[in-house]
């Protein structure tokens, strides 16, 4: 049984992760479109900017619109909260230590069921958690 805190971590990191794979699909699908403009246009790329609403952002950040620019705001800039790399640190960095232990023996102990490496059915500890 997890704890609600535990479980509320989870939902979260699962969330993040969600958007940093949606916009990793977008920048790849704008990257096959760029391939029909002009070198370094940034046309198939602000799209992906008004779609994630960080549009007045990237324009004081960025005003010459560059195609690097727009990817580099997208993927690797840390201060952009709708950036991948934001998407994947971030709830690591705000999750308690007593989360982050709960589901790392909770995986253990996943992987070593999955693997039968618990055969001796007649122990209290392989018992316990058969019974959850």
């Amino acid at each position: 049984m997890l704890l609600s805190r535990v479980a509320e971590s989870l939902y979260w990191i699962n969330r993040y992760l969600e958007r940093a794979e949606n916009i990793s699909r977008f920048v790849e699908v704008s990257e096959a479109m760029s391939l029909d403009c002009p070198p370094g246009s940034a046309e198939p790329w602000l799209p992906l900017i008004d779609a994630s609403s960080d549009r007045e952002t990237f324009d004081s950040r960025f005003p010459e619109k560059k195609q690097d620019d727009v990817i580099n705001f997208l993927i690797r800039d840390r201060i952009n909260p709708n950036s991948i790399i934001s998407c994947i640190t971030y709830p690591i960095q705000t999750i308690s230590n007593r989360s982050w232990e709960i589901i790392i023996y909770g995986k253990i102990l996943n992987n070593i069921i999955n693997k039968n490496q618990i055969v001796d059915n007649d122990s209290c500890f392989s018992k316990s958690l058969c019974r959850g």
